[in-house]
């Protein structure tokens, strides 16, 4: 039977070609359709868990690779970014046949797959745990510290690769551009710089290594880093207190320079005042002289009176002194002051009728001592007026009423009589 596209008459008619061609595309979309699903392992038995990472890298694409003691378990679905702080979800499907073998206790984290750069999740063997993961578990970040240290590394190896590109959009230069068009045209120069630094090495080497036992220029090197690098915080320490006053000058710099200012303006006016009156500081010094000698004479005798002050002061404070109130309490005092006077015969020592060699040579009447002689001593004319001293006719000793040795105190007088009514 002919077809609108086959004039043989043994050939199939037109509805049975229609027939044909829908079998044929619904065979096709389901073949297609099986292909797709079975890439995304939506036909297998898989096992489907969850990994929770706070760090993905540069990100963690569809089927993305998912290792296990450097073998291939499974491939990464999607990944649910964080929000609110918490982790990034990354959708896992495992192999059954491996997952059966992968404990549970197992903990995740991101490396690099290739030298391309492609991420991948790499699961961490933490000893064998209670049974193998399951569908539906919940795999965690790994956070010993070979991870910490790994993941720190890559960001600063990341941080050093990146200057190396540049954006599409960008008009700059990148580095590795920049480089050859530096070195373009320069080979010679270059070499000629590389023979210069081996040479520099070999005479380096020669001083540092004299012999083939000791250590190469390199190695002396670095072993001189690395005690730098050991000694690093103590130096850093040390140079941290170093600038801490020249940091505190640098903080009060407004101060100090008020201070300094203030300073020589007090040293001028002190000069000024000196220079004014510097013929009053002559006269004081002048006059100060014999003051200055009499406590020089009597230097050994200060010392008594200090501690006599002293007992005194202690006295008033335990006797008179309110602590409580901080004020002098009410109270009774008697002070005595006993002049100076000289030794005269009614101070001669007796016993009885005996008496002692003094009682007949001592002068009867004291007398001070002579004051022009004692002024010309220390070098102070007497001022005009000033007459020598008269005799001194001060009581003999213990010869006032009241004193422990002289005699007793009269009574006092009688009350007068009351008067007549």
């Amino acid at each position: 039977m002919a077809n609108s596209f086959d004039t043989d008459p043994r050939g199939p008619g037109d509805p049975r070609l229609f027939v044909m061609g829908i079998v044929f595309i619904v065979v096709a979309v389901a073949t297609a359709a099986l292909m797709v699903a079975k890439s995304q392992g939506k036909l297998d038995n898989l096992v489907n868990v969850d990994v929770e990472l706070v760090n993905i890298g540069d990100g963690l694409p569809p089927r993305s690779d998912v290792k296990f003691r450097n073998l291939l378990v499974g491939s990464v679905v999607d990944v649910t970014t964080s929000t609110h702080g918490s982790p990034n979800v990354v959708h896992v499907f495992l192999k059954p046949e491996y997952a059966a073998h992968i404990p549970a206790s197992v903990t995740a984290r991101v490396v690099p797959a290739n030298l391309f750069a492609v991420s991948a999740v790499q699961l961490v063997d933490n000893g064998d745990g209670s049974g193998h993961i399951r569908d539906g578990a919940i795999i965690h970040e790994d956070k010993t510290l070979p991870t910490v240290i790994f993941q720190n590394v890559l960001n600063k190896l990341r941080q050093l690769v990146a200057p190396l590109g540049r954006k599409a959009d960008d008009t700059t230069v990148g580095l590795i551009a920049a480089l050859g068009e530096a070195t373009h045209g320069r080979g010679k120069e270059l070499t000629d710089t590389g023979h210069d630094l081996n040479e520099v090495l070999a005479r380096l080497n020669e001083v540092v290594a004299t012999d083939d036992t000791g250590p190469s220029t390199l190695s002396a090197l670095a072993a001189a880093t690395e005690s730098l690098q050991r000694t690093a915080p103590d130096l850093l320490d040390a140079l941290d207190q170093s600038i801490q006053p020249m940091k505190t000058i640098a903080e009060k710099s407004q101060q100090l320079s008020h201070l300094l200012t203030g300073g020589l303006g007090t040293t001028g006016t002190l000069a000024t005042a000196l220079e004014n009156q510097s013929e009053r500081i002559i006269t004081i010094s002048t006059q100060m002289t014999p003051v200055i000698g009499v406590l020089a004479d009597h230097a050994d005798e200060f010392h008594g009176v200090s501690t006599k002050l002293e007992v005194l002061a202690n006295k008033v404070y335990d006797i008179a002194w309110d602590p409580e109130i901080k004020v002098l309490r009410g109270g009774k005092a008697a002070i005595a002051l006993t002049p100076s006077r000289s030794y005269v015969r009614e101070d001669c020592p007796r016993y009885g009728e005996m008496a002692g060699p003094s009682c007949l040579t001592a002068p009867e009447v004291p007398t001070a001592p002579d004051l022009f002689p004692g002024l010309a001593s220390m070098g102070v004319p007497p001022a005009p007026g000033m007459t020598e001293n008269r005799p001194n006719v001060t009581p003999p000793r213990h010869s006032m009423p009241g004193d422990p040795q002289g005699p007793p105190i009269p009574p006092p007088p009688d009350p007068p009589p009351p008067p007549d009514p």
